[in-house]
């Protein structure tokens, strides 16, 4: 994935590589594995064409969403998506974004978290 988390137990943003024509479910950006607690969460896309990714909310195995929202990027813009509320997360969960569509262009997507207990 090309990803630069800021290491530690308790990583704080996960910064995508730059995508060249991404497929259908690429990773796009993850803050890897997270302590429990209450987080506040912001993502930031780029794209060169309109695409759509999903913001997810994934469980410690990785393995399914706690939940999820599709977001749409219109082209040649950048945009922040923030999560308006404290979300509580368990040991190990994670936020991450995928692809929600195959995408001919460039996109890089970005992930911040705040512990805010």
């Amino acid at each position: 994935m090309g990803q630069w988390p800021s290491g530690g137990a308790n990583p704080t943003r996960g910064i995508g590589a730059v995508l060249t024509n991404p497929v259908n479910a690429t990773a796009v950006c993850d803050t890897g594995s997270l302590s429990s607690g209450g987080w506040l969460v912001g993502f930031v896309f780029s794209s060169s064409a309109a695409a759509s990714v999903d913001i997810r909310h994934r469980n410690a195995a990785d393995s399914g969403n706690i939940w999820s929202q599709r977001v749409f990027i219109p082209a040649n813009q950048t945009i922040p998506v923030y999560v308006p509320v404290k979300d509580q997360a368990e040991a190990g969960e994670s936020y991450d974004c995928a692809m929600a569509a195959d995408l001919t262009g460039t996109l890089q997507g970005s992930v911040w978290v705040v512990n805010v207990g």
